[in-house]
């Protein structure tokens, strides 16, 4: 039987930040973690499927991508204490100074959603909540909402409602959500899409457009500037 669960259709565009030639590559398997997970917000815990993590916004996917280089301000000091005595060493980059190379060697991608036919699990919703709140019990949530699943920093708890969500069927129809639309940790005013994979199955996402990330791209210099970082 369904779970009740809040759902809506995939939007008609997807960004996602990657390298190129292929943006929308699902990530490799020799990738996982130690854990058997790719270490993600959603990822499988059991490691046998894999999500392909997109935004509805291209300034969404800038800052999704850019959120594991936010500065801690508690390795300022250390940080600042380093030398070196080597003329020909420039030295490390200052912290919270991105490099030109990284988005050098990256691209934005949009793509088109023509390959997901199943709606999508909104995860925020006031039924989606009521059904998993039982499953963020024995990970000491007592109360369950919108906040408090989109802030988790415990990635066991959604990687746990990632495989609930992904085994929901429809009588007589196969699989029942293609993914999971959620609000960003990083905002309320970014929505991400994650997709799962199913074997079989065409790519969720095909390919539209990309674009190089200039220096003066708005939505990049935008990105930095919530993340806490200045671009070299």
């Amino acid at each position: 039987m369904t779970a009740a669960l809040d759902s809506a259709a995939a939007p008609g565009l997807l960004y996602r930040v990657g390298r190129p030639p292929d943006v929308w590559a699902w990530p490799p398997w020799t990738a996982l973690c130690a854990d058997g997970t790719f270490g993600n917000r959603w990822d499988d815990p059991l490691g046998r499927y894999r999500m392909l993590y997109t935004s509805c916004s291209r300034l969404g996917a800038l800052v999704e991508s850019l959120a594991p280089l936010r500065p801690d301000p508690a390795l300022a000091l250390p940080y600042q204490a380093i030398v070196t005595n080597d003329p020909d060493d420039p030295g490390t980059e200052p912290l919270g100074r991105l490099a030109p190379r990284w988005r050098e060697r990256r691209v934005v991608g949009q793509g088109l959603t023509d390959g997901v036919h199943e709606p999508l699990v909104t995860v925020g919703g006031e039924r989606s909540l009521s059904s998993l709140e039982p499953l963020a019990r024995p990970f000491g949530i007592g109360r369950l909402d919108a906040d408090t699943l989109r802030t988790s920093r415990d990635r066991a708890f959604t990687q746990h409602v990632s495989r609930y969500l992904f085994r929901q069927r429809q009588p007589g129809s196969g699989r029942a959500y293609a993914g999971i639309l959620s609000l960003s940790f990083y905002g309320r005013d970014i929505e991400n899409c994650a997709l799962f994979e199913r074997r079989n199955q065409p790519r969720p996402v095909s390919h539209l457009s990309r674009e190089r990330i200039e220096p003066t791209d708005p939505d990049f210099v935008t990105a930095c500037r919530r993340r806490g970082l200045t671009p070299a």
